[in-house]
């Protein structure tokens, strides 16, 4: 077996450590062409977002069709191993239209970064001088990041509180208002601003900044209604099905196994829309589970009213169109066109939308017992066209 301690393997170029991966044994000659791809300009680029690049790994693009938030057509671009969750995306989209679409609304988001102190001072003191030196801090928080304030953002409060078995630390809390970016990276930033501000002044022995993925703020919001008539199906009534959805969504609210998978489905859409954007899909994957965890309550919930499915999204959704990666990809920018998204609040609401609508095509086929079908039927096409090479 070859060793794979491949020394200043980061300080070449993407050809040269495909040349060293081939020279140790890693690699053959074909298989250099397989890293390749189809183009060294491509590659050149990707070697500016990540860390030690090989090559480029293509991943399908698609687009959800029929979709409609806010009373706006949207095309919505995804990236997803999973044929039936973009197929499944398009026909929930389209029964939706039937109402007027989904209409969703941003959540006012906040993000925090936390500080661990470390310091023999009593928390009193600690207390008085982190308060009595406080508007210096901001006011060089606002110097540093003045395109933030601009936006309205920055930073709105610093709280100080003691740690039950961490003897000797403490946490600081400092909340953010994030304006259209993500915020993770801004968060590690003040945090580092807040180290270097107080490390002195608090006589801290030793100090951990750092984000917490921990959803602040308000909910984003996402609602749809669709008639009963609309679904019927696999020569089931359009009420029964409605009923056997609604079931499916009281089962999640009170079995936390299944609440488990439920959210899935909805992390299906968004994860993929999320993927095309250089989203942090880990981010928003921990933030709506711990939603979920603390309310004991899934994501989305479906109910029967007046001859109507009603369904509704309520979590975080962590996202920006500022800062990050996403910027930096061409494609983002036709992207977030289709989308007809100028915000992360706007970004947020038709993720939001998507996560809904996942959600509902999963159900739905579980209520007409298509589940399974559906998606093996899209899956061996996918295997007879694609197949395995060698």
């Amino acid at each position: 077996m070859p060793s794979s301690r491949l020394e200043a393997f980061h300080r070449l170029t993407p050809s040269k450590r495909r040349s060293v991966l081939l020279s140790s044994g890693w690699i053959d000659a074909n298989e250099v062409s397989l890293l390749a791809g189809e183009g060294a300009p491509e590659t050149a680029r990707l070697d500016c977002l990540s860390e030690n690049v090989v090559g480029a790994f293509a991943s399908p693009l698609s687009i959800v069709t029929n979709l409609i938030v806010n009373g706006v057509d949207r095309l919505v671009p995804m990236t997803t191993e999973e044929p039936s969750v973009v197929a499944a995306c398009c026909h929930a989209a389209r029964l939706t239209r039937t109402s007027g679409g989904v209409f969703a609304r941003a959540g006012d988001r906040r993000i925090a970064a936390q500080v661990l102190v470390q310091s023999a001072l009593p928390m009193s003191v600690l207390q008085e001088r982190v308060l009595g030196n406080l508007e210096p801090f901001l006011q060089e928080t606002r110097r540093r990041h003045p395109r933030l304030i601009q936006a309205g953002g920055g930073v709105l409060s610093v709280e100080l509180r003691s740690t039950e078995r961490l003897v000797g630390a403490s946490v600081v809390e400092i909340l953010i208002h994030p304006g259209d970016a993500m915020g993770a990276n801004l968060a590690i930033a003040v945090g580092e601003e807040f180290k270097a501000h107080f490390a002195s002044i608090l006589e801290a022995t030793w100090m951990a900044p750092i984000v917490t993925n921990e959803p602040f703020g308000t909910a984003t919001t996402a609602h749809a209604r669709i008639p009963f008539l609309h679904l019927a199906g696999a020569g089931l009534d359009g009420a029964l099905v409605a009923s056997r959805i609604a079931m499916l969504s009281q089962w999640a609210m009170e079995d936390p196994h299944r609440r488990v998978t439920h959210q899935k489905g909805v992390l299906n859409g968004i994860c993929a829309v999320f993927g095309t954007l250089s989203q942090d899909t880990r981010a928003l994957s921990v933030a709506l589970m711990a939603d979920c965890a603390q309310r004991h309550h899934p994501c989305v919930t479906w109910t029967c009213q007046d001859g109507e499915l009603r369904g509704e999204f309520q979590g975080p959704v962590p996202c920006g169109t500022v800062g990050g990666t996403g910027p930096y990809r061409p494609e983002t920018k036709l992207f977030l066109r289709w989308m007809a998204v100028a915000t992360a609040g706007q970004l947020a609401e038709v993720a939001a939308s998507v996560g809904l609508l996942s959600n509902l095509a999963a159900l739905r086929a579980i209520a007409t017992d298509s589940l399974y079908a559906g998606h093996m039927n899209l899956h061996q096409r996918k295997q007879r066209e694609s197949g395995p090479r060698n």
